[in-house]
């Protein structure tokens, strides 16, 4: 029972690891954005920065369209303000 109980623990920390790896790997730096619709809130400090960056923005209205557009697929990726997502 207790090398069940190891192994267990084994497996889910190397899942963990392969996880947070897989989603920290994903986007380092904002070349990694240049080929994605990014999605933001319209008027935000967000949108101007990656409008000044020269990236391709798609504007909602609220940070629940933002998700909705990557969920369906529309956005490849999501730049809001952390504190407000965090907030929710």
């Amino acid at each position: 029972m207790s090398s069940l109980f190891s192994v267990s623990i084994f497996v889910a920390s190397i899942t963990a690891a392969m996880t947070v790896n897989a989603l920290s790997s994903n986007v380092q730096n904002l070349r990694n954005l240049e080929d994605r619709r990014i999605a933001t809130v319209t008027n935000s400090i967000s949108a101007a920065f990656l409008t000044a960056n020269r990236l391709v923005v798609a504007n909602y209205a609220s940070p629940d369209e933002i998700f909705k557009a990557f969920e369906a697929g529309v956005a490849g990726a999501v730049i809001f303000d952390g504190p407000i997502f965090a907030y929710d």
